[in-house]
């Protein structure tokens, strides 16, 4: 008899498995439910008839993780692949109602402590106790702490205030006072076990690389856009999505799992790639595994609100040169970061137009009030007076996952747990990175677990 497996979500973590389980099990047939009209997932793009091209999720994968430039080559699109202009990667924290320029390779850990201790918007007496880092003991605790604790203590509360906080806060839809540093930068606590300095594990590593400077890992995108990723991953599985359908719940019968699918009916299947946010896997899971359900419940959901707008260059005073900024919280803007889209990335926006996305906290605006929250920043911080061209609001209410302390714990339990669950396997972003590789990598996983699982019984 036909196996037949289920992949629940076709965001890029759901299709990359699907992808997976029809080269894995090519005589088992392939089914993957999706809630909405369309693949893709967070990852969505909008091209405009005049010439605007519109990321109203990721915008870019990191090319040093092996998974997503295969995927890319795999499925016959690496022509598509765009790397950033040439000066194109400095970023800014607006503070004080300026922008000052960032250390290059601070979120992928790779900054030097010379470089962020040389950044301008630092006082005299916050690089004088940054200077002291060396001289800072080693943490002999295990556990995880959070990313703000561990720059508090090497660096001292001005560098978490000005530089930490505002970054992580832009990245992560987190604050640094709860972020997990085990789940978001592992090998800072690996490099002060090791070392016991940062400063001295990065003088050690420039030794090794014969280099005073090691450079981050470098950042693509797609010339038509990400969701051409997904669409992609769409195409490998022909046939086997079904959009608009909604899982609800999933039973076990004496012939395998039974996925509920309310006014759709119900499904069968030898085996269930669980690919949603984690609070969705809970529900899903309810009558299988409770322990289990508890701990996928245990991780909250961030939002994500942006604001894309577009401008005649002329309008616009700030040269543009980077790819933003994010925003101290001392600030009190709406805005916690913009992306300069244009300036990014080649073909954004047609000649003599600029392209941003705001990002904001404000949950409990109106779109309207959004938009012009995202206006009052941008004359503020960078001048823009101008009414704009183009205007686009996207809102998602649950979006990111929090890596809040205790996640790779709580990561760790989630898959002990559902070891006792043989013919499901759960991907996502929920449970070791929220990068699109990550969630490739994710979704590989979990439909190499399924058929080695199933294929035993």
């Amino acid at each position: 008899m036909t196996r037949r497996y289920v992949v629940v979500g076709a965001g890029v973590a759901g299709l990359a498995a699907a992808r997976a389980l029809k080269g894995g099990a090519p005589d088992a047939e392939i089914v993957v439910l999706e809630r909405e009209n369309r693949v893709g997932g967070l990852v969505e793009t909008e091209r405009t008839p005049d010439g605007f091209l519109l990321e109203h999720g990721p915008d870019s994968l990191l090319a040093g993780k092996p998974a997503g430039m295969r995927a890319i080559a795999e499925l016959g699109i690496a022509d598509d692949v765009q790397r950033p202009p040439s000066g194109a990667r400095q970023s800014y924290v607006a503070r004080a109602g300026r922008l000052f320029p960032l250390p290059p390779g601070l979120i992928s850990g790779s900054a030097s402590v010379s470089a962020m201790m040389g950044a301008s918007l630092f006082s005299w007496q916050g690089r004088a106790r940054m200077a002291l880092e060396p001289f800072v003991r080693r943490r002999r605790a295990d556990d995880d702490e959070s990313v703000a604790d561990f720059f508090e203590r090497r660096f001292g509360r001005e560098m978490v205030e000005r530089l930490i906080d505002p970054v992580f806060r832009g990245v992560y839809s987190t604050p640094t006072a709860r972020l997990s540093l085990r789940a978001v930068m592992p090998h800072l606590a690996v490099l002060e076990r090791e070392h016991g300095s940062l400063a001295r594990a990065m003088a050690h590593r420039a030794s090794l690389s014969g280099s005073g400077s090691t450079a981050a890992p470098s950042v693509v995108t797609l010339h038509s856009g990400m969701a051409s990723l997904p669409m992609a991953l769409a195409r490998s599985v022909e046939g086997a999505i079904r959009l608009g359908v909604t899982a609800t719940k999933l039973r076990r019968t004496p012939s395998g799992l039974t996925i509920s699918l309310g006014e759709h009916g119900e499904l069968e299947a030898d085996g269930v790639v669980v690919a949603t946010p984690a609070p969705t896997a809970a529900r899903l899971l309810a009558e299988l595994e409770p322990p289990l359900c508890d701990a996928l419940a245990a991780i909250q959901l961030g939002r994500l609100d942006t604001v894309t707008l577009a401008f005649a260059r002329s309008d616009v005073p700030h040269p543009l040169e980077g790819t933003g900024f994010v925003v101290d919280a001392a600030e009190r803007c709406a805005t916690t970061a913009c992306t300069w889209s244009s300036s990014k990335w080649l073909g954004r926006a047609p000649e003599g137009t600029a392209l941003l996305r705001c990002f904001l906290a404000a949950p409990d605006a109106s779109d309207e009030e959004l938009v012009q929250s995202a206006r009052a920043d941008l004359r503020t911080l960078i001048g823009i007076e101008a009414q704009p061209l183009l205007v686009r609001v996207k809102r998602r209410a649950q979006a990111l996952p929090r890596y809040e302390i205790g996640h790779h714990e709580r990561a760790a339990a989630i898959r002990s747990r559902a070891s006792h669950l043989p013919d499901i396997a759960l991907a996502g972003n929920a449970y070791s990175g929220m990068g699109l590789a990550d969630c490739i990598e994710s979704g590989l996983a979990a439909a190499d677990r399924l058929i080695n699982a199933t294929q035993l019984h």
